[in-house]
């Protein structure tokens, strides 16, 4: 189990065997040439038991 400390909803517990997602985006509000849009998303998923030992490594 881990506790995440979130700025709108607190701290939140997650169980050891909870699937953690992580997204992020590249938008960007310059990007404005309709003729060349682009957009892209990354990510990765962990359990939340593997977490810690992954995130120090």
């Amino acid at each position: 189990m881990i506790i995440l400390d979130t700025k709108k909803e607190g701290k939140v517990q997650i169980e050891g065997n909870s699937l953690l997602v992580f997204i992020d985006e590249t938008g960007n509000e310059y990007l404005k040439d309709k003729k060349y849009p682009i957009f892209g998303l990354g990510g990765c998923a962990v359990i939340c038991k593997d977490y810690n030992n992954l995130i120090r490594k």
